[in-house]
């Protein structure tokens, strides 16, 4: 029996019982779920068990990280056995209740490959429900786990029943204290990186299953469990569901192609007028909205700002669609609706925290499928919204963020928050599309009309700075002069003719919002130009999760996916196009000139014109939450697929 006097050995036990258990869990998730991850190699299956350590370490110290510290304070109360028992009973019952939930996740990853998620927080929504599974159908499971922990519980009595020595002088134990302490910090936040690690952070080397295998069960389940509860209600029969979001969102030449994934469909080669492979390049600009651009400025009779002229120049050559929307209110609804077509549900985790466990349908996966090779820009720092793991996930071979970038201003002081300036990582994406082999797709975010707006130099202030929205109104001054300068450059290159071009924003700014006026929470430009795209103004609706679908139309790429959009090219029912987006927990449907607002229990705020009532609104939005939630969590957005189950297109 091994003998414990040093408190220090003691805090080192307990460590490796707890790391111990976590990798015979990783083990076991490996060796019963194989096939879920015969795709890694030797080398990719070990930095997975590596990898995992950090999540393991991070988890653990945030629930005993802490009482290690009074475990070894100097002092004679501190070794007594009432005190060292109670932090050593506390060890344990943190310990079983992690065995607990790794052999919980371990039995759910069987039903929906991945981890538990945001689903955990509907544990007390049925208590009935899963106490009787638990009873019943994982009865022998539970009597084993009961006879373990209690047949546990004797075994750690006599590891830690022996005294601890009395320590000796205070100081440097004092000095241990608060270098433990700094180390649980480390731990607890899963390294140095720019943010404390998430569940997207598992994901770092872009391959789902080495994810899913470094990720343990009390990590994805704590985090998840984090966010607000999910809604599951069945609104109404699960295929009356799946006609109605079909009907919406299919266009002429897609065929759904798998019925237990109902928005999985296959696109077929349409003839068009676009170059073959033609590059794709997609700026995501920080706050971007539709009430700070002339044009729209005009079409509501207000005087023009001519705060974007650059925009207003590009517009003579592209296509904009001027009823575009963003998908959410932030930044990470954007980011998910333009990189995988879905929507921030209520009560599901952001992009970045937990939504990448699912399999979802990643617009650079289906470039890369093509031939394409993927850049991602962003002009925050590389661990900013965590999107150095989101785009290795979202399948992007090349990323680069403020670290990254020179900057490109000569007499401009550095950015001191949020990275660089937007100049600096617009001629930086030029440079590398410019050193790219084509045909690529590029991805750039930017971030220099994000608060507190500051600009490089005074030449950008347009407006005194005496409140917010002129600072606002300043950095957007900046943001489209640097877009200016990065299309007068990008023409010097041969890829810019080869090159469509998508331009919108991440979210509205939040000046000049119309409150009476939902569709203002949201409208945001769409201007896409390049060869083969015709001029002009186009009023269909569309909203950033069409722009997946829409990429895949004119690129025209042969490949299946899950998008709750439609092309933007598709011109078969234009009159009943709609946009979903999210606002918290709140859904808005904008539809033609009407609009509704529900949180699921009920309308929170509808207005109607024309041929739409307010059933047909309330359906169309409670049958989409419910298509894409059920997916969610049961992980069937999106597979790769290998052979067509079924064939009918809604």
């Amino acid at each position: 029996m091994l003998r414990i006097q040093h408190a220090y050995s003691r805090i080192a036990l307990v460590t490796g019982i707890f790391l111990a258990a976590f990798f015979i869990g990783r083990l076991a998730l490996f060796t019963i779920y194989h096939p879920s991850f015969a795709e890694l190699s030797f080398g990719q299956v070990v930095f997975s068990f590596v990898h995992g350590i950090r999540f393991d370490a991070s988890i653990m110290v945030t629930f005993i990280g802490i009482p290690f510290l009074f475990m070894i304070l100097p002092h004679r109360w501190a070794v007594s056995r009432l005190w060292q028992g109670l932090f050593s009973w506390y060890f344990y019952l943190v310990m079983v209740v992690f065995v607990f939930l790794q052999i919980s996740d371990l039995i759910y990853f069987g039903f929906v490959q991945r981890h538990a998620g945001p689903e955990v927080t509907l544990l007390t929504g049925d208590m009935e429900l899963m106490l009787d599974m638990l009873l019943n159908e994982h009865r022998i499971a539970l009597i084993l786990f009961i006879s373990a922990t209690l047949g546990g519980g004797i075994l750690w009595h006599r590891l830690f029943s022996r005294p601890l020595a009395v320590p000796g002088k205070a100081l440097p134990r004092y000095g241990a204290i608060v270098l433990l302490f700094v180390a649980i910090i480390i731990v607890g936040r899963g390294g140095l990186q720019y943010k404390p690690a998430r569940v997207a952070d598992a994901f770092i080397s872009g391959s789902t299953a080495s994810g899913y295998l470094s990720l343990n069960g009390p990590f994805a389940i704590f985090h998840a469990a984090r966010g607000t509860r999910p809604v599951t209600k069945q609104f109404m029969p699960e295929q009356t569901a799946i006609s109605l979001v079909r009907k919406q969102i299919t266009s002429p030449h897609e065929t759904y192609i798998d019925d237990s994934y109902p928005l999985l469909r296959s696109s077929a080669v349409k003839a068009g007028s676009t170059p073959t492979k033609p590059n794709i390049v997609i700026f995501l600009l920080e706050s971007w909205d539709a009430a700070h651009i002339d044009y729209f400025r005009k079409q509501q009779g207000q005087a023009p700002y001519s705060i974007t002229p650059n925009f207003d120049e590009l517009m003579k050559k592209g296509r904009l669609y001027s009823r575009f929307y963003a998908a959410g209110t932030r930044s990470m609804d954007g980011i998910a609706g333009t990189l995988a077509a879905v929507p921030t549900l209520p009560g599901l985790p952001y992009i970045g925290t937990g939504m990448d466990q699912n399999r979802l349908s990643y617009l650079a996966e289906f470039a890369k499928d093509h031939g394409y090779s993927t850049l991602f820009l962003q002009s925050s720092n590389r661990g900013s919204f965590r999107l150095d793991s989101i785009a290795a996930k979202a399948g992007f071979e090349t990323y680069l963020g403020a670290e990254d970038i020179p900057p490109a201003h000569k007499d401009a002081e550095p950015k001191k928050l949020w990275g660089v300036w937007d100049y600096s990582t617009f001629m930086a994406a030029n440079e590398v599309f410019a050193k790219q082999q084509q045909p690529f797709l590029g991805y750039i975010f930017s971030s220099s009309t994000h608060n507190p707006w500051r600009v490089p130099a005074k030449q950008w202030l347009k407006y005194p700075e005496d409140n917010e929205h002129h600072k606002y109104m300043n950095s957007l001054y900046y943001a489209d002069w640097a877009l200016g300068r990065f299309m007068a450059e990008a023409k010097k290159h041969k890829y810019f003719d080869n090159t469509i071009f998508f331009i919108t924003g991440d979210h509205i700014s939040g000046f000049e919002q119309d409150p009476n006026y939902l569709p203002s929470r949201y409208h945001i430009p769409l201007l896409v130009f390049g060869p083969g795209i015709q001029p002009g103004i186009d009023d269909r609706i569309g909203s950033q999760l069409d722009i997946t679908p829409t990429i895949i139309d004119i690129a025209r790429w042969k490949t299946a996916h899950s998008s709750v959009g439609r092309s933007l090219f598709d011109d078969s029912d234009i009159d009943n196009r709609d946009a979903l987006c999210i606002n918290g927990t709140i859904i808005d449907l904008i539809w033609q000139k009407s609009w509704m607002s529900h949180n699921l229990n009920q309308r929170l705020n509808v207005h109607i014109e024309g041929k739409q009532t307010v059933e047909s609104l309330e359906q169309q939005i409670l049958a989409t939450h419910q298509v894409v939630m059920k997916g969610m969590l049961e992980n069937r957005i999106y597979h790769k697929p290998t052979q067509a189950t079924a064939s009918v297109s809604e």
